[in-house]
């Protein structure tokens, strides 16, 4: 939502068992914990990323014996995170794309 009386806000869809949600420290990015049911093979731990207007980013498969990732933290910068998972706590970089331009 853009503000609290918004008329049309982002809908998303994530396909998954939400435990945690957190923005990135600089609001660009939607971190989206929890698991992805696949149908035969079970829960699949899962992060997926989302931009600011709801569009998918990335996924990241969360290796786990339970299948759910329980929390997701963001690092002060928003170029590392921590997870939850089962009894462990995962951390992986971010590496975000960056558009670069030269004008001579």
């Amino acid at each position: 939502m853009k503000n609290l009386t918004d008329d049309g806000p982002f809908l998303v869809d994530t396909g998954m068992l939400i435990k945690a949600v957190k923005w990135s420290p600089n609001g660009n990015v939607l971190g989206v914990a929890g698991s992805l049911i696949d149908g035969p093979e079970g829960n699949k731990g899962t992060v997926q990323f989302y931009n600011a207007h709801g569009v998918h980013l990335r996924s990241l498969r969360v290796p786990s014996y339970t299948g759910i990732v329980n929390s997701v933290s963001w690092e002060g910068y928003g170029l590392r995170i921590a997870l939850a998972v089962d009894t462990n706590i995962l951390f992986a970089n971010i590496q975000p794309d960056y558009l670069w331009a030269y004008f001579s």
